[in-house]
């Protein structure tokens, strides 16, 4: 009885990862970055005293894993060692993963404040930004040696899976 107890849970489980909104957060000015999963988990980049970490939120749980000092990496000699066989992608199945990746993501909100520190190439940059503005996606250029970017990406793992399998990259 308690197997049918904890199999209910981890197939309930299992469905509302595959169901559950997956948003992306980017701000560069505050310097935010983050993945949220639901309600349910978050993962999120913070600077701790200067140095990166990360904060780990799932249910009502929430820890954070300090970034230490960088150990020397101990050079390995490569002697009596395999090389790993590099896999290649193609042209054409980088431009199906692509595919499958842009139908699966929505973009709920884009902002860009981007200066490329030439004057004449901003002011030529001027009308495209302008025409790539939507509602949800505003594009900016400025001259005073900023840039920013504030993204909020959403999508569902169900239909990442459902996009690769109709766009059929293994073929």
């Amino acid at each position: 009885m308690i197997f049918l107890y904890l199999f209910g849970a981890l197939l309930l489980l299992i469905i509302l990862i595959l169901i559950a909104r997956i948003r992306i957060l980017v701000d560069t000015e505050k310097g935010t970055y983050a993945a949220r999963f639901g309600q349910v988990m978050s993962i999120q980049l913070v600077k701790y005293s200067g140095r990166p970490g990360i904060r780990f939120r799932a249910f009502f749980i929430s820890f954070r894993i300090n970034g230490g000092k960088q150990k020397k990496e101990e050079k390995i000699s490569m002697a009596g060692k395999h090389k790993r066989k590099k896999r290649k992608i193609t042209a054409k199945k980088g431009i199906r993963y692509f595919k499958v990746i842009w139908q699966s993501i929505h973009i709920r909100k884009l902002t860009m404040d981007i200066d490329t520190g030439d004057f004449p190439l901003n002011a030529q940059l001027i009308p495209l930004a302008l025409a790539l503005s939507r509602n949800n996606v505003a594009m900016a250029i400025n001259f005073e040696d900023r840039i920013k970017v504030d993204a909020t990406i959403q999508t569902r793992l169900i239909t990442l899976i459902w996009n690769y399998i109709l766009t059929g990259i293994n073929k």
